[in-house]
């Protein structure tokens, strides 16, 4: 959705694929003059009690 609107998206579905991403990313956050979307995949926790 975010791209049918013009931003710019990435889908990570691993925590490598997170990690390699954050830092290519990070880095250039300063001088970005667009939003990025980070879709990131999480796996639900049966146990978590709020």
């Amino acid at each position: 959705m975010a791209r049918s609107f013009g931003c710019p998206a990435i889908r990570l579905d691993s925590h490598g694929d997170l990690l390699a991403t954050l830092d290519e990313v990070v880095p250039t956050l300063a001088s970005r003059t667009e939003p990025l979307l980070l879709d990131i995949a999480v796996m639900p926790d049966a146990e978590f009690r709020p």
